[in-house]
């Protein structure tokens, strides 16, 4: 999870597609560049969870729905987090024990959570 530095909340690495119309290659590409890990890999190619919330209007752009589209993603023993500018900090959670934990969630985070711990999946 990433500490997101501009929204001060805990959220799943992510980004915009900016033209890719490949949202799969898009959330590989972003995990890796947020959390500096470089293996990352797609555990299938199946959306795990779209979540759409409301943007209101700024001085910089009209309010606007925005589409979180998330898949499930792996990688090999690897915590060897590089910070970016966009991140206050970088972390491992035990998601078994995400509602023990001394920080608050957003709740499209732990309905993911919650949705992950449901299935049984060899790869994960």
């Amino acid at each position: 999870m990433m500490h997101h530095k501009k929204l001060d909340k805990w959220l799943q690495p992510g980004g915009h597609c900016d033209g890719d119309s490949n949202i799969l290659n898009v959330a590989v590409k972003e995990a890796i560049e947020e959390s500096g890990i470089n293996e990352i890999k797609t555990i299938n190619k199946e959306i795990f969870d779209i979540d759409t919330h409301y943007i209101p209007r700024t001085h910089k752009e009209p309010a606007h729905y925005h589409y979180d589209v998330r898949f499930l993603l792996k990688t090999v023993n690897n915590d060897n987090f590089i910070k970016n500018n966009e991140s206050n900090e970088l972390k491992w959670f035990n998601f078994s024990d995400y509602s023990k934990l001394a920080i608050e969630l957003e709740r499209s985070v732990t309905r993911m959570i919650e949705k992950f711990m449901t299935i049984n999946h060899p790869a994960c």
